[in-house]
């Protein structure tokens, strides 16, 4: 597949939203132990990261929203509180070019994905990557699970969950919209998140093509 002639990836990370679930349940404000830990973390990353707290008033906790550079793409994150010390709600996205393809990823680890799966609410596309396919559901095309996972995003993928099998759970990738987002909760700390910019950056580097007789 060839780039449309013109097309430009865009150099700003996409504007991500703060789940209202963890939202309900991280309604204490942060203190300065949790601001500092992200500040350190996304400095360690990219030493001219922007990072703020986000007030939301009485009923809307607060959360951290940061935007930074790793493996040459802008990545925005937001982090939210967990209701177990210092885990966190974390999202993580960075901007594709504007033909990406949709397609959806989730750990099999997650009851709700294997009833979904069983209940045919979701595909379960195959890569050929044996230990992959074990650990997660892709939900797309096989051509367009072949272009965005490629070798390089799925073995950091497998890195990035059995590394941190205990620490790392419901994760999940939507890719659409020029956009690539991957959702999760853990600590968060420099590898956990190098190897998720690791895993996302490859994606800004597949060529797509609009199809103009069949747009999506």
């Amino acid at each position: 597949m060839a780039r449309v002639a013109g097309e430009r990836l865009p150099q700003r990370a996409p504007d991500l939203r703060p789940s209202l679930l963890w939202g309900v349940f991280s309604g204490n404000p942060p203190d300065e132990q949790v601001v500092e830990l992200i500040w350190r973390v996304v400095r360690r990353v990219d030493p001219s990261a922007a990072v703020e707290v986000v007030e939301r008033g009485r009923f809307r906790a607060a959360f951290f929203r940061a935007r930074f550079t790793a493996d040459d793409a802008p990545f925005s994150l937001i982090a939210q509180l967990y209701p177990h010390p210092l885990r966190m709600a974390l999202a993580l996205g960075t901007s594709l070019a504007p033909a990406a393809p949709r397609l959806r990823l989730f750990s099999e680890a997650q009851l709700s994905v294997r009833m979904a799966r069983w209940l045919h609410l979701i595909g379960d596309v195959e890569t050929g990557d044996r230990v992959f396919d074990e650990l997660f559901l892709v939900d797309g095309t096989p051509v367009h699970a072949r272009a965005l996972l490629g070798r390089e995003t799925r073995e950091t993928l497998v890195r990035l969950a059995t590394r941190n099998a205990l620490r790392l759970d419901g994760l999940s990738l939507v890719v659409g919209d020029g956009a690539a987002v991957m959702r999760w909760v853990s600590e968060l700390d420099v590898e956990i998140l190098t190897t998720a910019t690791a895993a996302l950056a490859p994606m800004r580097r597949v060529p797509f093509a609009v199809d103009l007789l069949h747009p999506p």
